[in-house]
């Protein structure tokens, strides 16, 4: 369930070739990059989007700049992210530059709407400051980011996933949910903590 959690949260997946033209034209698009798709119908902060890993084997970053200036299109660059103004807007979170190419990763505007996943009813904790939702063949999941979460908030929440669930994992850092519907909820909180953050991720299985 850890590995599941750090997937959703960024971790990086093996480059392969993919249809670059879902976010990027022959404007945006240079020889030699690669994509390979993170999830299908995303969902980030309730704007639907296309997510991919990036690489760019023959153009580093110095070089795509030049090519999107050549190409009249404009860009803007602040620390790791390198925004591109052209389709509803393109990110880049860059992971690594070096003389030949660069890698990270992108998101962009997508052309359909996708359905959110519903949080079940009893679940009542409100103020995410990040909401991710992401499919694959067998699954929907949905991340979410609450900051300053109290302790007893969060064993009110532990009490109630229980009362409903058919298998629990539970210890100071992470609980695990297996619900009664088939359904999953993986949580992370620090319960040494009076206070902490807290990341949710809920898991509606068989699509």
């Amino acid at each position: 369930m850890i590995k599941r959690i750090s997937y959703f949260l960024g971790v990086g997946l093996f480059l392969i070739h993919a249809n670059l033209y879902a976010c990027l034209d022959k404007d945006t698009n240079t020889q030699g990059m690669l994509l390979n798709p993170i999830g299908k119908q995303s969902i980030l902060n309730g704007s639907s989007v296309d997510m991919y890993d990036l690489v760019s084997r023959d153009c580093n970053l110095e070089c795509y700049a030049k090519f999107l200036d050549k190409n009249n299109v404009k860009f803007s660059k602040q620390g790791v992210l390198f925004y591109i103004e052209k389709k509803g807007g393109i990110t880049i979170q860059v992971l690594n530059n070096n003389e030949r190419g660069f890698d990270g990763r992108i998101i962009c505007k997508a052309k359909k709407d996708y359905k959110k996943l519903a949080l079940p009813s009893y679940f009542k904790i409100k103020g995410q400051t990040t909401d991710f939702q992401t499919t694959d063949n067998k699954s929907t999941s949905r991340t979410l980011s609450y900051p300053k979460v109290n302790r007893t908030v969060y064993l009110s929440l532990i009490k109630t996933l229980k009362s409903k669930s058919n298998n629990v994992d539970i210890n100071n850092a992470f609980s695990y949910f297996e619900l009664n519907d088939k359904s999953e909820f993986n949580l992370v909180f620090d319960m040494r903590r009076n206070t902490g953050n807290l990341v949710v991720v809920y898991v509606r299985n068989g699509n």
